[in-house]
């Protein structure tokens, strides 16, 4: 499976940033990503948890921010950047693809 650019704008659309330093991110995650079916909350924390460059992920349900710790030389800060802006690159895209495959594998 293939993850198109309308796929990471469809996802993103549900983010808003927090702040970001190189190496964390915080951002707010609207209560209306629930309407992604198919997908339960542990599935997601196990997708996340397996992502080669995400070193640690905090979720705080009471507040709706989500802290991501991630290595800032596998995931290049302007990506987040680009990632929550929804102006994505093909940067991105492949290395959303080749994450997406180490999950799947």
């Amino acid at each position: 499976m293939q993850i198109e650019k309308n796929d990471i704008l469809n996802f993103a659309k549900y983010f808003t940033k927090i702040a970001h330093t190189r190496g964390r991110l915080r951002i707010r995650v609207s209560p209306k990503i629930r309407e992604i079916s198919g997908v339960s909350e542990a599935e997601l924390k196990a997708k996340i948890a397996s992502i080669s460059g995400i070193k640690e992920y905090k979720f705080n349900p009471l507040i709706g921010s989500l802290t991501i710790f991630y290595d800032s030389e596998i995931f290049k800060p302007q990506l987040w950047e680009e990632f929550l802006s929804g102006q994505i690159s093909t940067e991105l895209i492949s290395l959303l693809n080749s994450k997406a495959n180490d999950i799947c594998s």
